[in-house]
């Protein structure tokens, strides 16, 4: 008996397009949800890791010479932009770039 009423109530739910719309609706919410909190997650870890003054290398080369493409830079944020991570940079000249995160082979932190 409990199995008839449970799939009357699932044929009921099948054959009511207006109540599938509206689970769909609040799934693909959850899911818009859901992916803006990783997104923001994923900014926030990103600026951790460039906290303070770094140096970034963006080829295996300037690693091992010890010569990084931004030295002693202040990283101040985080921009997606035409479906890329970067990251804003900026010198103690005050001059500023924006680079691909997924460009960057190292990053060293500064001591203070």
């Amino acid at each position: 008996m409990l199995c008839v009423i449970g799939v009357s109530v699932l044929l009921l739910w099948l054959l009511n397009p207006s109540e599938q719309a509206r689970a769909g609706a609040e799934n693909a919410a959850e899911a818009k949800a859901a992916a803006r909190e990783a997104r923001e997650r994923q900014q926030v870890e990103i600026l951790r890791a460039f906290r303070g003054n770094v140096d970034i290398y963006l080829d295996a080369s300037e690693l091992k010479a010890g010569q990084p493409a931004f030295a002693g830079v202040k990283v101040p944020g985080f921009v997606p932009a035409c479906g890329a991570k970067f990251i804003d940079v900026t010198n103690p000249a005050n001059e500023r770039w924006r680079i691909n995160v997924e460009k960057i082979v190292a990053c060293r932190i500064r001591k203070k």
